[in-house]
């Protein structure tokens, strides 16, 4: 009978703490791994799976872990400082790829940007422009200055509402992605026998083309952060 038939989660989860603090931190983290799998998600199991993978020095991993743990209020700040952590590690050891500048604007861009304030930001403008406009149209005294200015204002708020939504149609067709297998290959093409542009290791970053993958035969189209592109095998990496 399977652990999973015997207790929930819950007592699962005290298992493997069990596990963990016994020094048996293969066994923690299969169990750890097993009850996310369940389903049962919370931010002390996500902490502890990512202490247990830096234990077993499966850095890739780990950050994975604690980027998951950082999403619950209760853990953010522990989970934040274990990615530090296994950024600083993995900076030490080197496996990191020369970035190019124009790579690092681009993840700016499509990760970074909060598009919804800058939409709402447009909104404003285009309702303060068309205030000032009214208020210049009525009021003699104001009616050069509130109308240009209330034009100004007006096409601002248009030019960056417009931006905004293209933008943000344009970053939902990509996702970040951080291998968690020690070594895989980047292809040409979406296939184990084309031909070899990188070999990819533990922690290494991808930019995921979603519109250009095919998860369902296993590949995805990414681009890393040297700025070659090439195709990756679904299961070396976690997608975020």
């Amino acid at each position: 009978m399977a652990l999973s038939d015997i207790v929930g989660p819950q007592q699962r989860f005290v298992l493997a703490n069990d596990l963990l603090g016994e020094g048996r931190t293969a066994e923690a983290l299969a169990e750890y791994q097993a009850i996310e799998e369940s389903g049962f998600h919370s931010g002390a199991l996500h902490l502890n799976a990512g202490i247990a993978a830096v234990r077993l020095d499966s850095l890739g991993l780990a950050w994975v872990s604690f980027y998951k743990s950082s999403g619950f209020s209760e853990t953010a700040v522990a989970a934040r400082e274990g990615m530090d952590f296994v950024e600083e590690q993995l900076a030490r050891r080197g496996a990191r790829l020369p970035e190019l500048a124009w790579i690092r604007l681009n993840q700016w861009v499509l990760f970074d940007v909060n598009y919804l304030s800058l939409s709402v930001a447009g909104i404003v403008l285009i309702n303060t422009g068309v205030l000032l406009f009214i208020v210049g149209w009525l009021r003699e005294r104001f009616r050069q200055g509130g109308r240009l200015a209330g034009i100004s204002l007006g096409v601002l708020g248009l030019l960056l509402l417009t931006v905004s939504l293209s933008l943000t149609v344009y970053s939902r067709g990509y996702s970040q992605a951080v291998q968690i297998v020690r070594e895989t290959q980047v292809h040409e093409m979406p296939n184990v026998n084309a031909e070899v542009i990188q070999t990819g290791f533990e922690g290494f970053r991808y930019i995921v083309n979603q519109r250009e993958s095919d998860p369902e035969s296993g590949w995805l189209r990414v681009r890393m952060v040297n700025g070659s592109r090439g195709w990756i095998a679904a299961e070396a990496v976690y997608r975020h």
